[in-house]
């Protein structure tokens, strides 16, 4: 992974690492504070749900007990209905609808004689007709804001006496039965409710019963039916719009509710009434619930975002201002590696970074002073070298063709080896001079229109001995004339270059084949090859590639480096490609 990308990632760690925490912490938080909010919420709906439901039963006997008092009265003053112990059914059923009319939300009215004589019971006729008033017409002043339990309230109610002395009203035993919890729980002068709702002909309905006293003593019960009907819209109201609140008994059944059942995805919370085993069902749907957390983590979500936006955009910016001079730095040092002696950073900076890159092109004038004392050095050698190698050639020459006198066989071989000697000597001090020249900057090129074509044939066929000496084929495929401005002379030297070392590392039976296609010259071999480790350095001056024995090949190691200078003084390129064991290719590709 490159520098750049290192710091990126680093700053944005470093940046974004405290700022997701933080959102991840409001999320938590709000996450908790809107889960509290709910559940007080749904304890208040749950109280206030409790309160009017038990409000509305309460009510229910408080106008229960106002029909006992009255039935009361009636039955000691000696009503018009009775008449020397014979009863008077209808009329008494007609008296009870008086005493409770208006009518409330009992679905039914029964009068019991509870007392040492056989039971009797009268009912009002049942209401088909009931149009389920709202309870809150009905419910008492006083508002029980603590939970009261509802048993305590009723065994507290104050008991109905009257003192008067008149018998006791008898009528035709019906279904009841003095066993029945609505008669029997009132025996002991307490009014009751009953614990579970119970179906009628106009719904649900909460059996209610309380006492019948005639001269203080308890000789009957009242028996209704009060309507859940009522509690439905308390039960709406308590909840508000998007909730579901529901009154349940001890056993899990539904007592009323304030509409449907919500289902699917739902917060729930369920509360005790305070009542026997009665509890309130909150429920709310979760979309609706979390919505204001899903608007914060839409939010946080949307911060980290512009967060990581600018962190990134400054990570970019703080990266390029350390690693472009780095970047800078390393671009000079790869052109020196190349051979331009010549490259500096031009880095101007007060920091750290700025130092470095002014003590690199202070080295790198050092080394340029190096490298042109060198060069002036190796051309001062050369030259010096050139005149006594070429004397040295022409005597040798001399000696060979019998000049001076034959020579013996023996006197040839070793004169044939020295010339081989000083021709690889003057070739290594022309190659020295050339180089030296073109570093300096002292090699001009003499262009002219050429035919690319024509001249690497001409090549082909100087090095054509060559190739069949060492049992190697060498072929050329150029189609038709190619012109381009080039120096020949130079062009002839890159060429020859290149097909000369192709055959020198070709083996005996092997191939190298020459191709021309528009301005490319591509010189290919099935010779040894050059190692993907050696590729770039094959082109540097002096750098030989070592062989498999760890011995070089005779020579300076110039040839290749002074075949890119001067494809490179054209405006061209020298490259290379090899697998080991399976050849090279050389490319140059000419503007």
């Amino acid at each position: 992974m490159r520098l750049r990308s290192k710091m990126i990632l680093l700053f944005m760690a470093v940046s974004l690492i405290p700022l997701a925490g933080a959102v991840l912490l409001v999320l938590h938080v709000s996450e908790r504070s809107i889960t509290k909010q709910v559940r007080d919420t749904h304890q208040r709906i749950g109280q206030t749900s409790s309160n009017l439901a038990l409000d509305y039963l309460r009510s229910g006997v408080v106008k229960l007990e106002t029909v006992s008092l009255l039935l009361g009265k009636e039955i000691e003053s000696g009503a018009k209905y009775i008449s020397k112990g014979q009863n008077d059914q209808a009329a008494l059923t007609n008296r009870l609808n008086d005493i409770v009319n208006p009518q409330v939300d009992f679905v039914d009215l029964q009068y019991w004689n509870t007392g040492a004589i056989p039971t009797q019971e009268v009912a009002v006729q049942q209401r088909s007709d009931y149009n389920g008033q709202v309870a809150s017409n009905y419910l008492p002043q006083q508002s029980y804001q603590n939970k009261v339990d509802l048993d305590q309230w009723l065994n507290n109610r104050a008991q109905v006496t009257t003192n008067t002395e008149q018998p006791v009203i008898q009528f035709d035993q019906t279904s009841w039965s003095n066993a029945c919890k609505a008669v029997q729980n009132v025996s002991g002068g307490n009014s009751w409710i009953g614990e579970q709702a119970e179906t009628s002909n106009v719904g649900l309905a909460i059996a209610v019963s309380t006492p019948v006293r005639v001269q203080g003593e308890v000789l009957g019960a009242l028996v209704a039916h009060l309507s859940v009907a009522p509690i439905q819209p308390l039960l709406a109201s308590a909840g508000g719009e998007g909730r579901w609140v529901a009154l349940r008994d001890g056993s899990g059944s539904l007592i009323a509710a304030s509409g449907p059942e919500m289902a699917g995805e739902v917060e729930e919370t369920v509360l005790p009434t305070g009542y026997r085993a009665w509890n309130v069902v909150v429920r709310e749907p979760k979309s609706s619930v979390y919505a204001p957390l899903a608007e914060v983590r839409q939010q946080a979500w949307i911060w980290l975002g512009v967060g990581a936006g600018l962190a990134l955009l400054l990570a970019l910016m703080v990266s390029a201002h350390l690693v472009r001079p780095i970047s800078t730095l390393t671009l000079a040092a790869e052109a020196m590696r190349q051979g331009d002696m010549s490259a500096r950073s031009a880095i101007r900076r007060p920091d750290e970074i700025g130092r470095l890159a002014s003590a690199f092109d202070q080295m790198a004038e050092a080394l340029q002073a190096l490298d042109h004392a060198k060069n002036e050095f190796l051309s001062h050698v050369s030259h010096e070298l050139r005149t006594p190698l070429t004397s040295m050639q022409l005597s040798v020459a001399n000696l060979l063709d019998g000049t001076v006198g034959r020579p013996s066989e023996e006197q040839s071989r070793a004169l044939a080896r020295i010339r081989s000697d000083v021709d690889r000597l003057i070739r290594m001090v022309n190659e020295l001079l050339d180089i030296a020249r073109i570093e300096a900057g002292k090699v001009s090129l003499r262009k002219i229109d050429v035919d690319l074509s024509q001249v690497t044939r001409d090549c082909v066929e100087r090095l054509d001995g060559m190739a069949k000496q060492r049992g190697v084929t060498l072929s050329i495929q150029a189609n038709g004339p190619v012109k381009r401005t080039c120096d020949s002379e130079r062009l002839q030297q890159v060429i020859l270059n290149l097909v000369d070392n192709a055959i020198k590392f070709t083996p005996p039976g092997g191939t190298v084949s020459v191709r021309v296609e528009g301005g490319r010259i591509s010189v290919r071999d099935t010779g040894i090859g050059i190692p993907p480790d050696q590729l770039d350095r094959i082109f540097e001056p002096f750098h030989q590639v070592p062989q498999s024995d760890g011995s070089k090949h005779a020579g300076a190691g110039l040839g290749l480096a002074i075949a890119r200078k001067l494809v490179a003084l054209h405006g061209g390129t020298l490259s290379a490609t090899s697998v080991p064991g399976n050849g090279s290719e050389f490319s140059v590709e000419l503007p």
